[in-house]
């Protein structure tokens, strides 16, 4: 069983994929029968705020008889007895429970002074990126990535969007020259359904992608998809670290 604690986690679509990526490793060992259930616990009402990715994540999830719970907010785990309990009193039995926490902010520091509100997160305008407390902004200071309390995922890609939009302005503010550049949501969260084996089964992806205005049109997963993020993943380390693979 896997418990979805609270939001906000770092990459909203893993509890779905980590469900669908555990049913596709039992069942390549042939020990996916009826005395192995999958329960997926999440305190929201959707199995991601995506249209798209929710829609074909339920259509996924009934087909491999994956069970997903809504509106279960976890009010006590008692590991002694196996058993989560929500905060209207229903318990539902474990053998295993994998639990994902809430994501927290930054720094200690900005919660201590203020910066931050009480998780820590970095408040400031959605499309410039620069910090914004009430009606103040502070037009030198910019947020980046999973400390800011924006209205996107906190998943590496769209840190990866912000650096851009932050590397042009501040070269902007030094020179006082070009452009500002805007910050549109722009996000990209993998969607993987299937291991790849040995044999040669499975190995099914997709990159879903939005942004603040445009949601991800209709897709699937497929091999191309997998084998396209494990060429991503393998040359991360050489173009950004400046490592081998």
């Amino acid at each position: 069983m896997e418990l979805f604690v609270d939001l906000p986690i770092k990459c909203p679509i893993v509890p779905l994929k980590f469900g669908l990526l555990l049913d596709s490793y039992l069942r390549d060992r042939n020990v996916r029968g009826g005395n192995v259930n999958i329960k997926l616990l999440y305190p929201i009402d959707y199995l991601h705020a995506q249209p798209e990715v929710n829609r074909l994540g339920k259509i996924m999830c009934e087909q491999r008889n994956i069970e997903y719970i809504f509106r279960f907010m976890v009010s006590e785990v008692n590991a002694e007895e196996k058993v989560v309990i929500s905060d209207s009193g229903e318990k539902i039995k474990y053998d295993l429970l994998i639990t994902i926490p809430p994501h927290r902010g930054g720094a200690r520091v900005f919660r201590d002074s203020g910066l931050g509100d009480p998780l820590g997160f970095l408040p400031g305008d959605k499309n410039t990126l620069r910090y914004r407390k009430g009606k103040e902004i502070y037009e030198e200071v910019y947020i980046i990535g999973d400390a800011t309390a924006l209205p996107v995922t906190k998943a590496a890609s769209v840190a990866h969007y912000q650096a851009d939009v932050i590397a042009e302005n501040l070269v902007s503010d030094i020179l006082g020259t070009g452009p500002r550049k805007i910050y549109r949501g722009e996000d990209i969260c993998p969607m993987l359904t299937d291991l790849y084996t040995h044999e040669g089964r499975g190995g099914r992806a997709w990159l879903p992608w939005w942004n603040y205005t445009v949601n991800e049109t209709p897709f699937i997963t497929t091999r191309f998809g997998w084998w396209f993020l494990r060429a991503f993943y393998m040359t991360l380390p050489a173009v950004v670290r400046g490592g081998g693979l």
